[in-house]
Formats: C-alpha cells, sequence, structure tokens
C-alpha cells in the first residue's frame, strides 16, 4: 500500500469520527439533555452559539478530511503529491483541533449548568 493511500485512509477515518461526532451532538445531544434540562428546572436557556459554532468547524473539518481522502484515492501523479502534503498537515490539524473544538463545544454546552448550581 502506499503513502497516499495510507493518509487517505487516515483522513477517511478522522473525517468520519469528526462527522459522525459532529451531527451526533448537535442533533441529539444537546437537543435531548440540555433543553430538557433547562425546562426541567425552568431556567431560562441560554445561548448555545459558541457550541454550534464549534461543532459546526468540527464538521467542516471533517468534510475536507473526507475530501482530501477521497482525492487521495482517486488521483495519480503529480496532482496526488500536492494532495498529499496538504492531507498530511490536516490529518495532523484534524487531531489537534478536532479535539479543541470537541472540548470547547462540551464546556460551552455543560459550563452554564455548572453556574446554575452555584449558590453565589
Amino acid at each position: 500500500m502506499s503513502k497516499y493511500k495510507i493518509v487517505g485512509i487516515i483522513n477517511f477515518i478522522f473525517g468520519s469520527l469528526q462527522i459522525i461526532y459532529s451531527l451526533l451532538t448537535i442533533f441529539i445531544i444537546i437537543p435531548k439533555l440540555l433543553t430538557e434540562l433547562y425546562t426541567e428546572v425552568n431556567v431560562e436557556m441560554p445561548s448555545f452559539a459558541p457550541t454550534y459554532l464549534a461543532l459546526g468547524f468540527n464538521l467542516l473539518l471533517g468534510i475536507i478530511c473526507i475530501f482530501l481522502g477521497y482525492k487521495l484515492f482517486s488521483k495519480h501523479g503529480e496532482v496526488q503529491k500536492k494532495y498529499y502534503k496538504f492531507g498530511l498537515a490536516l490529518a495532523i490539524v484534524s487531531v489537534l483541533f478536532g479535539g479543541v473544538f470537541s472540548g470547547t463545544a462540551i464546556l460551552s454546552a455543560v459550563l452554564p449548568i455548572y453556574n446554575l448550581t452555584l449558590p453565589f
């Protein structure tokens, strides 16, 4: 297996995990857990804009990873070398920023709940 296909597989894996995580969080976790929790406690719901923004960036990063993984499998020759360098850099960025975006999304969603329990 060539180095191009290995980087393509890595990009497919990272991209699909980021897309699955982002979509599950956007469509299941936030609406179910947080909106039901805030309505049960009868507290005004905070803005989840930072959460959705971080998950949107994570989703975009996953889509780009999938696209580059596809390009590394389908192209041959000199063009593939360009995609290889960009795909390798994106795989590293995906690991680093994927964790940052995921952590930011979870923190910005959970922090208002934590503030509800403070006696101040």
